[in-house]
């Protein structure tokens, strides 16, 4: 669902506009929503794609726990990037990334991937 707002967001912003919903309006034009936006959309293509993969027919328990290790090992990845205001992985995000201090989301995006790392680890925990 983010990923489609976010797909239509000019659309979005365009219809709300008409109908004289200015805080919605407001919410498209704001560049730290729509940064929140993109990296939403994305984290979640990558979680469905776990999700997916997890569900594959005949996958063993050994399948299942590489794909999670797998995923837990990019998500590090992820932070390291997000510390150094890369976002090359993140394409929605890369593409209305703009780095300025008085925006938070290098720190937002590391912060919630930390907690996203903590709860997989508590609902797929070693055995």
């Amino acid at each position: 669902m983010p990923s489609r707002v976010f797909q239509l967001r000019e659309e979005l912003k365009e219809f709300y506009d008409k109908e004289t919903q200015e805080e919605y309006v407001a919410c498209f034009k704001d560049l730290n929503f729509m940064q929140r936006l993109a990296y939403l959309a994305d984290i979640f293509e990558k979680l469905n794609s776990l999700h997916l993969s997890m569900q594959r027919r005949k996958t063993s328990v050994l399948k299942l726990y590489d794909s999670h290790n797998a995923f837990m090992e990019r998500l590090a990845l992820w932070r390291v990037h997000g510390r150094n205001d890369t976002f090359v992985i993140f394409d929605r995000l890369s593409s209305v990334y703009i780095s300025n201090g008085s925006i938070n989301i290098p720190s937002d995006v590391t912060n919630h991937l930390c907690n996203l790392e903590v709860e997989l680890n508590h609902y797929f925990q070693s055995a």
